[in-house]
């Protein structure tokens, strides 16, 4: 007797599991014919690329009731975003990633309209919201109305990204899996980075991203992922396989001659022991690496010591930057210049003599002078806030002896400390894995106080 008859079952139970399941199916199916037609239609006319659109936009419609399936997948492009251009435009270019950000978004509004008893407003989301509305204000100053305008839709991505996060992720084991997915793709970026190193000599590395100081940044997350999966890892086999990844995403770091990321080890790893509750275990871990660093890689070393105010012409042109950002905060220091507006400003504030455009390479003047103080303040509260959550977080996972949720607290902490060190030579305050990172660093702290009730 087949199991799966509905004819042969006795449980009322079972019968509406099995009918719930078929019509399921049958739906499952209808969708792909719509689809497969729908493509081939645009294929026709249109040509490739329509069809691939068409194609991913109905296709997501079945993962609309599926909010932390979509998050998995919207993680697993962020480390592609810079080969996704699908439509360039002036203002805001379609991309893979955005497409998998608007059904984010569409599949986590079901839950905040049939509870939004669950949806917390805590020092983050005052936060966050007193940073948009200078990011809106600040078009009064605006020059460039149409830098401003991608600009504030740049934020609001990424705020709808945090508020993804808080809405999508509500388990301990969600927060692992996406440790996962993060760890395996940077492994891969940092794998092509390693081989750039080999085969284009003299040039800086970039991985699958933008640049070396973008995939330094990127890499620190999975490095601090790829250790707690390393620390929960139950088997033989994922301690070898996570070990590997380590190693390279060590090696990208490395490889990626960023003096930024170098600066930024030290402290991220003294925040990682910290939070874990053994700082002088780690300070003697750290001696012993860095003393390893010196023996095998002294290329980093040498440079460090690249940095110079009359020969490195690197180092003059952010020199120039800072200088330019504090200028313009001081002359406008409440609405800033307008989102976007600081290279049309630079050129006025500084003595460049290449007297090019520059991007302000330091997130918190980028910020302040864009935006103005108070949106930096706004700016500053949100990383604050998060850090403090990890904290409480991991003084009540120490005292219930809860040591996979404690590794993947100082995993955020460690990667979150990177973003805001490396963020004073670059401008990473557009990062999606850094609102990622605060997003999480305020929501673990709910769900492990949901998690440690009886």
């Amino acid at each position: 007797m087949n199991k799966f008859d509905i004819f042969t079952l006795d449980s009322e139970k079972d019968r509406d599991f099995v009918q719930y399941h078929s019509r399921m199916t049958i739906k499952f199916y209808l969708t792909g014919i719509l689809i497969s037609l729908c493509c081939g239609i645009a294929f026709a006319y249109k040509g490739f690329m329509p069809a691939i659109v068409i194609g991913g936009l109905l296709g997501s419609l079945i993962m609309i009731n599926h909010p932390f399936l979509v998050f998995c997948i919207f993680v697993s492009l962020v480390g592609f975003e810079a080969l996704q251009a699908i439509r360039p435009s002036d203002i805001y270019s379609i991309t893979g990633i955005k497409i998998a950000g608007f059904v984010l978004f569409a599949s986590v509004l079901p839950k905040v309209a049939l509870r939004p008893i669950r949806v917390k407003l805590g020092l983050q989301a005052y936060a966050i919201g007193l940073f948009m509305l200078f990011c809106l204000a600040s078009f009064f100053n605006s020059a460039n109305i149409i830098a401003s305008l991608s600009g504030t839709l740049t934020f609001f991505q990424l705020v709808i990204l945090w508020f993804a996060v808080r809405m999508a992720i509500d388990k301990k084991e969600k927060i692992r899996i996406i440790a996962q997915i993060i760890m395996l793709v940077l492994a891969v970026s940092a794998a092509v980075g390693v081989w750039q190193y080999y085969t284009e000599s003299g040039a800086r590395i970039s991985g699958i991203s933008q640049n070396a100081a973008i995939l330094s940044s990127d890499l620190f997350v999975g490095l601090w992922f790829g250790l707690a999966l390393l620390g929960m890892s139950g088997s033989r086999f994922k301690h070898f396989i996570y070990t590997i990844l380590l190693i390279l995403t060590t090696l990208g770091i490395l490889f990626s001659l960023s003096r930024a990321a170098y600066i930024a080890f030290i402290p991220s790893i003294l925040t990682g022991g910290i939070y874990y509750g053994k700082p002088g275990l780690t300070i003697g871990l750290l001696i012993l690496f860095l003393i390893l660093i010196m023996v095998f890689a002294p290329f980093t070393i040498e440079r460090l010591r690249e940095t110079s105010l009359t020969t490195d012409a690197s180092t003059k042109g952010h020199i120039n930057s800072l200088e330019a950002g504090l200028e313009i905060l001081g002359d406008h220091p409440f609405l800033g210049v307008g989102i976007g507006n600081y290279a049309d400003h630079y050129l006025r504030y500084t003595n460049d003599v290449r007297r090019l455009p520059r991007t302000p390479h330091n997130s918190y003047l980028a910020i302040g002078s864009e935006i103005g103080v108070f949106g930096l303040i706004a700016f500053v509260i949100l990383h604050i806030s998060a850090f403090y959550s990890l904290w409480k977080t991991s003084k009540k996972q120490r005292m219930l002896r809860d040591r996979n949720g404690l590794l993947l607290t100082c995993a955020i902490a460690g990667s979150l400390s990177a973003f805001c060190v490396i963020g004073m030579f670059h401008t990473l305050q557009i990062s999606k894995f850094l609102w990622i990172l605060l997003g999480l660093g305020g929501k673990l702290p709910e769900i492990i106080d949901a998690e440690s009730k009886p």
